[in-house]
Order: structure tokens, then sequence, then C-alpha cells
């Protein structure tokens, strides 16, 4: 569905009275982010109305919001600021979105609209944006624009691209490849995996990967952190086919098959046996329309030297692809992540998950969880997604402990048998000392 911008005149620090050649202009792409950022909504406190609406007559919809500069893209008008470079002048970081109406406003009274005040608007519009694509509000994410489509015209020649190889085509042909690329590691997962519950600072009730693919469209770029067993490859993997769903295309990474030599991702993907006949251009096509999303598993799982050579390959790729999309799981204890993203951190089992998981095991699986939720120490590892999986293993081998006392050894050993080792002698002396079940 296209967005097509409203045909009044714009106002001059958005679009501009003065020519093209003395001005800073915002390219289609950054306007995008703009937009999406804050879920289309204008960015004045005292508006927040939708800037997009249904097109009359027409299957598209309406736009009438603006990419507003901050500090002015031309000498001469609001706030300009002649120590800013003309990169920096035209960087999402110098815009904010309006409606029509606000956008004119602030460009005509630079004393009641100064940029501290403007940046703490579009702070805040961003804020109120992704809280709402979490739960409900007026809040949106626009699938490519019309102006951005204009302005990439040209690409696929760029590339060197037939031009049998359209947007739709393209969106048809990668998807394919990249969901039989996610079922391949939906294979390695657990057997009954749940939508888990997940949590993000500033708002209580818990979310699922649902919200969260809404809030990875607007935002661009999130963090998703756990401790070991609660499911961060399972949650990312189902993330993966809720964008197959809405887009972007999704793109399981899991960092650690990925070698410190490696500074291409693009290729890197190509190399997988499922994206046979997919080219790197093609990737790139998709990623220019905001068509394409990056899911790194396992931050913490790259050694220190990839490490840094990972984060130029990521940097790289966000300042030439604006509107690629990324998500990246971890562990708290791995430190930061390698660009700048919102968090987001998976909650323990609910009673109603644990019933979930357990219960395709049937009444062996009835009576685990009854003891489990019974016995102290093991009714908390239980609400990690992994040590629930790894009891029901034993229960399926028949290896359940016979008596209560036998219980607290059970995570131990069902870790073990996870991972297909033996079984330690002092399995009990270990956990009754507070050992490392990892």
């Amino acid at each position: 569905m296209s967005v097509r911008q409203q045909s009044s005149q714009p106002s001059p620090a958005a679009e501009g009275a003065a020519t093209a050649s003395q001005r800073d202009n915002f390219t289609a792409a950054t306007k995008r982010v703009l937009a999406q950022r804050v879920g289309w909504l204008c960015s004045n406190p005292a508006c927040t109305l939708p800037t997009v609406g249904p097109e009359m007559g027409g299957p598209g919809t309406n736009n009438i919001g603006v990419a507003a500069h901050i500090t002015a893209a031309s000498e001469g008008f609001a706030r300009y600021n002649a120590r800013l470079t003309p990169e920096e002048r035209k960087s999402a970081d110098n815009g904010i979105w309006l409606c029509s109406n606000h956008a004119h406003m602030i460009d005509h009274d630079e004393k009641n609209f100064p940029v501290e005040l403007l940046n703490i608007w579009k702070k805040d519009a961003e804020e109120r944006a992704y809280q709402q694509l979490l739960g409900n509000g007026t809040a949106r994410v626009e699938r490519l624009g019309a102006e951005l489509a204009e302005g990439l015209q040209n690409l696929k020649e760029q590339l060197g691209l037939p031009s049998a190889d359209d947007l739709p085509t393209l969106q048809a042909k990668v998807s394919a490849a990249a969901r039989t690329h996610l079922e391949s590691f939906s294979r390695e997962g657990p057997a009954h995996a749940v939508s888990l519950g997940l949590t993000t600072p500033g708002k209580h009730a818990p979310f699922s990967h649902v919200e969260m693919a809404r809030a990875l469209r607007a935002c661009g770029t999130v963090s998703l952190v756990a401790e070991p067993g609660q499911g961060k490859s399972t949650t990312l993997n189902q993330l993966g086919i809720e964008l197959l769903a809405e887009g972007p295309t999704p793109l399981f990474v899991p960092l650690a098959e990925v070698g410190a030599g490696v500074d291409d991702l693009f290729a890197w993907v190509i190399s997988r046996h499922a994206f046979a006949g997919i080219r790197s251009e093609h990737l790139k096509f998709l990623a220019e329309h905001g068509e394409l999303a990056f899911l790194f598993d396992g931050w913490n799982e790259v050694s220190p030297v990839a490490r840094v050579a990972l984060i130029r390959t990521l940097r790289a790729l966000r300042r030439e692809f604006p509107l690629l999309v990324m998500c990246v799981a971890t562990r708290a204890q791995a430190g930061a992540v390698p660009f700048a993203a919102r968090s987001m951190a998976i909650d323990r089992l609910s009673d109603a998950q644990q019933d979930d998981i357990t219960r395709p095991h049937g009444e062996r699986g009835h009576n685990l969880l009854d003891r489990v939720r019974r016995t102290p120490g093991v009714r908390d590892l239980a609400r990690v997604p992994f040590y629930l999986q790894a009891l029901l293993k034993v229960t399926d081998l028949g290896a359940l402990p016979a008596t209560t006392l036998d219980v607290p050894v059970a995570p131990i050993v069902a870790i073990r048998l996870w991972r297909k080792e033996r079984p330690p002698v002092d399995a009990e002396r270990s956990f009754a000392a507070g050992g490392d079940v990892r």
C-alpha cells in the first residue's frame, strides 16, 4: 500500500522556499525513518494526530505529514546553525515529523519553538509511539511510500538487475528463501515452543513477539536480552515468522556461525543453502526499500576479536542502508550490543505458559509440573523454558526422579541429558552448593 504526499505547498523548513541547490534537504529514506519512529503521528504533544489516512477513491493512503528541519536546511530560516555540516543538517537527527499545520508553525516562530523544545517533542513522540505499538493506540507502521519508490526508480539499473526483478517479485523470492532458512532453525528448537512474554522499560504489561514486530518496524533497531535458557533464539525465530507475514523480510543470522573475517553479511546470507539463486544485489534492493530485516542471534557468542570487525560491518550497513531493520539477541552479561537499540527482555514463564509446554506430554507432563511447583528451588528454575523442557526430556526417557528428595538433582541431570552428556556423580552436591547448572 503506497503512501502519497499531500499536494499542498509544504512549509519552508520542511520542503523549502530556497532552491534545491541551496538546501540540505532530507532524502526520501530519511523522511520515512522520521515518520516511522513516531508512528506517523504529529510530534507536537498538543496534537499527536495521525498524518496518514485512506486515499479517497484509491487503495493507498494519503499523507499530510512533513519532515521538518529542527535547525533550518539553509541560511535565513528558523534555527539555522552554521556549524553543522551538510550531512548533519540533512540527517534524521536534525528532523522532526509533524502535521503540515505544525510544521508551518515552527518554521515561522523560532522564539516559541527553539531547538531544545523540538528535541524534547521528538524524543517524547518516539517513546509515545513505541509504547503504543506495543499495546493500543493510533501509532501505526506504513509500507513503501510513493516518494521513496520514486526516488529509487534507478536502483535496479545501478545494481545491474533486470527489469523483471521488480519489488514484488524480489520480495516473494527472498521471502520464500528466508522462510526455508528460518524453518531449519525451528527444527533445532523445542518441540512445543510457546509465545513468551516480553517486557521493555516504561511498559508494565508484558507483550508478545507480535507486538515486538510492530515496534521493530517502527524504531528500526531492537536488542533482545535474556538470561541463559530463557528462549532468545526461539523468540527471534517467532519474530521472523511474524515478519514474513507483514514484512520486512527477515534474515536469520546465528552469529556463532559467522567467521571473524566476514565483512559482507549479504554475501554470507546468500551462501546459505536456502538462498540458492538469490544474489547480494537482490538483498540490497530490498534493504534500500526498507523491506529487509537482519535478526542476529547470539551476540554473546561472538569472540572479542570478531566483535570489533562485526561492529564496523554493522555500522557501515546502518549508514549505507538507513531503512534496514536490525534485531540482536544476547545475554545481559555480554555487555552493550553493536548498535543503538530499544531494549526488550524475556519474562519468566507464567503458569499458563508452563501448562502449554507440558500439555503435549499428557499425564506425565501434568504430574511432573505438579511436583515441580511443590518443590522449592526447582519451582523457580522451571520458570525458565530451557530447564522445563529439559525436565520433560527426562520424563520422556523414563528417568523422572522417584522421590521428592531426588527432585533437586533433576535440573542438572536433565541438562546433561539434553546435551547428551553423562550426568556427574556429584550432581546433587554441586546443586546444593549453588553450582553452575548451565
